[in-house]
């Protein structure tokens, strides 16, 4: 509803465009408005979505009441649920000959976690107040004990207990979204 989709449908299949802001869905926005949302999450993998200054949000150009609060993306995409899933999916993106070719050959699910959460340990250690983000079908269990979600948060915070002591906060969406616009009031 944020002015990106993908225009060939759920499989995939061309990958998602950014139509821009301006192309949301305005019946999503007036029903935002009239329940008293004030901010939404948006995502920092499309560019109409990316802040003009650190640590900003976005006032929406159709509903300027409404602040879009980013979020960086995990690259665990909504549609997998299990390691073979995920990998799949990713070397189908970001393989040699995926659609947006970044590795010379496909990663395995050790490889995927390892680079992803270094992306996001770098987030982490330069302050960046945006959460990271995953998908309700990430939680589901593959294993006893074991998802996506729960291997890529784990990765994560054990690269992080490697170089410090400190507890990781995360700030309650209220209290991030008052903080982002704070920030975004005092830059503009």
């Amino acid at each position: 509803g944020l002015g990106w989709y993908n225009p060939n449908g759920p499989d995939g299949v061309g990958g998602k465009v950014d139509f821009g802001l301006e192309a949301s869905n305005r019946e999503f926005l007036r029903a935002a408005r009239a329940r008293g949302v004030r901010y939404i999450a948006s995502n920092m993998s499309v560019a109409s979505h990316e802040p003009d200054c650190w640590g900003c949000g976005i006032y929406h150009p159709l509903e300027t009441s409404i602040l879009l609060i980013p979020r960086w993306p995990t690259n665990v995409f909504y549609s997998v649920t299990t390691p073979v899933d995920a990998m799949d999916a990713y070397n189908k993106v970001y393989g040699p000959a995926g659609t947006a070719p970044f590795f010379d050959r496909d990663q395995t699910y050790s490889d995927f976690l390892n680079f992803e959460t270094d992306i996001a340990l770098y987030h982490m250690l330069t302050g960046t107040p945006y959460p990271h983000y995953q998908h309700v079908g990430n939680l589901r269990e593959y294993a006893p004990g074991k998802s996506l979600s729960y291997d890529w948060t784990d990765t994560l915070l054990n690269k992080y207990s490697s170089y410090y002591d400190l507890p990781v906060l995360s700030l309650s969406w209220r209290n991030l979204s008052l903080r982002v616009a704070y920030r975004t009031s005092f830059m503009n």
